[in-house]
């Protein structure tokens, strides 16, 4: 039963990598957001210093993120996922792989974009203040920050595009996951990821009764 119910399943590195990167999104996103409603010409000081520490993390998350997807993509062109479900409609299975397609994008795309904003308004990216991020971008200093090309650009992909992007592809993987599990009954999306749940427990006592079934309509002992 293992090799058959494993194929089922994604393998331990494939599960761990999914998710530390979901838990360090999930508490990137606030981050940037109480920052964005900040904003950059705080008039109370406290908000201020508050926004510089929560865009340190924010960013040092982000870094971390990168690295993770890009570990978490060479991962999977080596290892083989599992199937889908044969039973999983097909439209259901396109739309599937371009969610995860378009995820995967959107994890290298916002951290890359990030680091170019930050860089292009003149500041060093620091991961966790242990690594200064070799610059990707070198502003001309001379224009006024907000008139610069790459800050324009690097605000119209990281804020804008990605930033909805992720927002939608975000609610279309949890959207679909609660569809199959509670709607449809059928849990075998979720345990092909799930962290904890042994999946080759839960499918071997259906087999077996459905192995026992058979037996007994043969009128075997």
């Amino acid at each position: 039963m293992l090799p058959m119910t494993s194929a089922l399943r994604y393998g331990r590195v494939a599960r761990i990598l999914h998710w530390t990167i979901a838990i360090l999104i999930l508490v990137a996103i606030p981050l940037g957001l109480i920052c964005g409603s900040i904003g950059q010409k705080a008039a109370d000081p406290r908000f201020a210093e508050l926004r510089s520490v929560l865009l340190f993390w924010h960013k040092s998350i982000g870094v971390t993120v990168l690295v993770l997807a890009i570990v978490r993509i060479l991962w999977r062109l080596a290892h083989k996922p599992p199937p889908l479900p044969t039973h999983m409609p097909n439209g259901e299975r396109v739309l599937a792989k371009a969610v995860h397609g378009l995820l995967y994008i959107v994890m290298v795309g916002m951290p890359v974009t990030g680091i170019m904003l930050t860089q292009a308004t003149g500041f060093p990216v620091r991961w966790f203040g242990l690594w200064t991020l070799p610059d990707m971008v070198h502003p001309d200093r001379s224009i006024p920050m907000m008139q610069r090309m790459e800050v324009k650009l690097s605000l119209i992909l990281h804020e804008r595009i990605l930033a909805y992007t992720l927002f939608a592809m975000l609610a279309l993987h949890i959207a679909g996951l609660l569809k199959h599990h509670f709607v449809n009954r059928d849990p075998s999306i979720w345990r092909r990821m799930a962290p904890w749940r042994n999946p080759e427990r839960e499918m071997e006592a259906p087999l077996a009764n459905e192995f026992a079934k058979v037996r007994r309509s043969r009128g075997s002992p």
